[in-house]
């Protein structure tokens, strides 16, 4: 297996795609799909729960809080507040941690047939290259 780096917005898009990849193959698995499930059970839902921990820090970090108790301040539907200047620094935050690269390891089944990968999407293609599919050329 090797490591493939890839950033955090990446990371969201292989899994949405994987996801409905393998909802659309359904009980007709193949290999792709059966490579796509173990990189979600053994990478993506690990890395989803540190990137996932990591933007709750950067809410914690601009939420507004009570200035006496320090508490986080909520609104009435349970939702921390913000002001509008700790709103945007909250999506900037949030932006840039899209940015941030984080390492996958493929796991290119061996024997891939063209005639599957071919089969593909563009935008699946794309997706899933270098991690269940040999690295492919990117379509404009």
């Amino acid at each position: 297996m090797a490591e493939v780096i890839k950033t955090y917005k990446e990371f969201l898009t292989f899994n949405n795609a994987a996801n409905a990849y393998i909802g659309s193959v359904g009980k007709e698995e193949n290999k792709i799909s059966k490579a796509l499930q173990k990189v979600i059970s053994k990478q993506l839902i690990p890395l989803g729960e540190i990137y996932t921990d990591e933007l709750d820090t950067i809410e914690l970090n601009n939420c507004l809080t009570d200035a006496t108790t320090k508490a986080i301040l909520l609104d009435g539907e349970g939702r921390r507040k913000f002001s509008v200047e700790s709103q945007l620094k909250f999506r900037a935050e949030a932006k840039s941690l899209l940015k941030k690269e984080v390492v996958f390891h493929s796991r290119i089944p061996e024997g891939l047939d063209d005639d599957l990968i071919n089969s593909l999407t563009p935008f699946q293609r794309e997706a899933f290259s270098g991690i269940v599919i040999p690295i492919q050329p990117i379509e404009d």
